[in-house]
């Protein structure tokens, strides 16, 4: 069977948006589910991703659907998210609790598609009196623990250096940055930040 919702996710949005988007992908595991949305919460579920984009020439305008690869799709999705400064800080927050209850599950694939459209942004290098963003750490942290568990492990160097640079130093990030040089079989960065995680921790 196919399912077809055009913005049933009207009026909603936060922790309520991401609920929506789990319980439509939980139905599209047994019918083809389609979802009319602006919604990035919801978005971010989908297995396909298509814009509608309209065209027109200043006589006749016509809209048509384009397919977007996984690039496309991050970029999308990052440009879905809300515009104010207040409401980007709450649904941060948001996505990071529905990344943290996914991770937990277990489920590290789906963890990485949810935060990662927001990684370029969090990685962003900030002016040396703004204190870093907690939210900005923790996702590109998380982005990084999801990375090693599927075994992709430069990415995961990039987010944990991306999370240090902004912390400044930090005794569990140079852990795990150790730890994915491990994997990589580059001993000497591994140890370099081996040593840093002892001196912080003694």
């Amino acid at each position: 069977p196919t399912f077809v919702f055009d913005e049933c996710d009207a009026g909603v949005g936060g922790a309520a948006a991401l609920d929506v988007g789990a319980r439509l992908a939980a139905l599209a595991a047994h019918a083809q589910v389609v979802v009319v949305t602006h919604l990035p919460q919801v978005a971010a579920y989908a297995d396909r991703h298509l814009v509608v984009r309209k065209a027109s020439d200043g006589h006749i305008t016509s809209s048509g659907v384009h397919a977007l690869d996984e690039d496309e799709r991050l970029r999308e999705l990052a440009r879905m998210r809300p515009a104010s400064h207040a409401a980007q800080a709450a649904y941060l927050e948001v996505l990071l609790l529905e990344g943290r209850q996914l991770i937990d599950r277990g489920k590290w694939e789906e963890a990485r598609d949810l935060l990662a459209p927001h990684a370029r942004a969090a990685a962003e290098p900030i002016p040396g009196s703004v204190a870093p963003k907690p939210t900005h750490i923790a996702l590109l942290n998380m982005l990084g623990c999801c990375a090693c568990m599927l075994q992709d492990f430069d990415h995961a160097v990039s987010y944990f250096t991306a999370a240090l640079n902004k912390v400044g130093n930090d005794a569990w990030l140079h852990q795990n940055l150790a730890l994915s040089y491990e994997w990589l079989d580059k001993i000497d960065k591994a140890e370099a930040h081996w040593d840093h995680y002892f001196t912080l921790i003694n």
